[in-house]
């Protein structure tokens, strides 16, 4: 269930960030980096129930994802209200 809901959630973030004006090469590495949260995230879940060390990756991918959210969220609103039309 959070695998496909937050990664729905990324796919539409990613798709309005990707409409925006800058650099294509940011633009790829701004879409890709949420997706590679989530599987850091979510992956180490398991591995987290043989070797508790990786409750950590758990955690940086859990920033990793809010960070890039917000990154995502706030350049788009940002291109969207107060970015001067050229």
């Amino acid at each position: 269930m959070h695998l496909f809901g937050i990664s729905m959630l990324f796919m539409f973030t990613g798709a309005i960030l990707s409409l925006g004006r800058m650099h294509r090469h940011v633009k790829a590495f701004m879409v890709v980096i949420p997706y590679f949260a989530i599987l850091t995230d979510i992956g180490s879940w398991r591995f987290t129930k043989y070797k508790p060390v990786f409750a950590y990756t758990v955690i940086v991918g859990g920033v990793l994802m809010g960070i890039s959210l917000a990154v995502q969220v706030l350049y788009s609103l940002y291109e969207m209200w107060l970015a001067k039309c050229q």
